[in-house]
């Protein structure tokens, strides 16, 4: 059995060795793996935060480690994840790593991704499970037009608006199910440095930086629809994980010695 790695940013990740790793969004910047540990590494990050670390005037210093070491990685291939309405930025991107002499970048749409979500992950796009209803009036109200005019735009428009990111899975779950799509069922699949909590923490040269220097400790704004697709997937794929705060969820990865 096929042990595929899914590795995000969580800071002292517990990694093992597999065939493949499917890293998310540069993740190997704060957690180091060895290449020899893999036979394939595929680096599967969203555009949004590349372009990040592109910016030459204002260049945000998270993205740009995360930039460096999708670069530094040596990976075999790029998937990269595009919004709604970012053509020129997934040009420039593309461009960039085109430039470097990298040739298998594939780039999923927006389109692609909701596609995906309700292929492999066993649900509707968006995600929308009890917590939609469970908010304050006002808030399910705000939430339910913006999915209603996200519905109407994909349907009758050009599909240039998304739902609000409490109903989309993060990078880290998209690479999970881009790494089932392309695997199978038989596979094994460990998450790593994916989790709900301390999200704002990234680990670099063994210490913590906060993406922003005002919070301390938040949940990712996916982590509902993260563990919605979680709990489906359970059911259908042999999923396990590194991580206790999704204990509760997955079963625990077990090392061997």
């Amino acid at each position: 059995m096929k042990q595929i790695i899914i590795l995000g940013s969580k800071p002292y990740a517990i990694i093992p060795g597999g065939d493949k790793i499917y890293s998310a969004n540069g993740a190997t910047f704060g957690n180091k793996i060895k290449k020899s540990d893999f036979t394939d590494h595929i680096n599967v990050a969203h555009v949004y935060t590349l372009e990040k670390g592109l910016n030459l005037i204002k260049p945000n210093p998270i993205h740009k480690q995360k930039l460096k070491a999708i670069i530094n990685s040596g990976f075999d291939r790029l998937v990269l994840f595009t919004s709604a309405n970012d053509a020129n930025s997934t040009l420039r991107v593309k461009n960039y790593f085109t430039h470097l002499n990298i040739k298998e970048i594939e780039v999923l749409t927006f389109y692609d991704q909701r596609i995906l979500v309700r292929k492999i992950g066993k649900c509707g796009y968006p995600i929308i499970g009890k917590y939609f209803f469970l908010q304050m009036p006002k808030n399910i109200i705000n939430d339910g037009l913006k999915i209603v005019k996200a519905l109407f735009s994909w349907k009758f428009g050009k599909g240039y608006i998304d739902v609000y990111s409490r109903y989309r899975p993060s990078t880290g779950i998209l690479a999970l199910l881009v790494a089932i799509n392309e695997n199978g069922p038989s596979a094994k699949y460990v998450l790593c440095g994916i989790g709900t909590k301390n999200r704002n923490q990234f680990l670099v040269q063994n210490r913590i930086f906060f993406n922003n220097i005002k919070i301390n400790d938040a949940s990712t704004e996916h982590s509902d629809a993260d563990i919605y697709l979680l709990s489906n997937l359970r059911h259908h794929f042999d999923l396990l994980t590194t991580e206790k705060e999704l204990f509760h969820i997955l079963p625990e990865y077990e090392t061997e010695f």
